[in-house]
């Protein structure tokens, strides 16, 4: 089990093996693409109507999206993937076990993931409003 090929997709490519956003559109990865990390910071509050994935380009089918991004909770790149059957996953899960994984570090305890997350699903409600 493993990947046939990786694209790296970046808006300043520095290497040959990552290309531009200009093209994308002239991969397979619109098509054939099985997973996508989104690392950027683009969807995030306050800028929430972003997405790096261009509006005007089907997502590829039954693709799965991890998208680090944790607010807003669903991002329109997340709707993008679902529009067309995929999964999407937000970056909430990873932002509390990095935090976790912290607190563990500094204290030597293991906190509580549920108390973590509802902690902090609880701040970025607030900060919403």
């Amino acid at each position: 089990m493993g990947a046939q090929s990786i694209v790296a997709v970046s808006r300043h490519p520095r290497s040959r093996d990552v290309i531009s956003y200009d093209d994308l559109r002239s991969t397979t990865l619109q098509k054939q693409g099985s997973l996508i990390v989104n690392c950027t910071p683009v969807g995030m509050s306050p800028q929430v109507e972003a997405s790096p994935w261009p509006a005007d380009l089907p997502c590829p089918d039954q693709v799965t999206l991890y998208d680090l991004v944790y607010n807003p909770p669903e991002t329109t790149f997340m709707r993008q993937v679902r529009a067309v059957g995929g999964r999407a996953i937000s970056g909430l899960g990873m932002l509390v076990r990095q935090g976790a994984a912290a607190f563990k570090l500094w204290t030597g305890l293991t906190p509580p993931l549920d108390v973590m997350t509802d902690a902090t699903k609880q701040q970025l409600m607030m900060q919403k409003d």
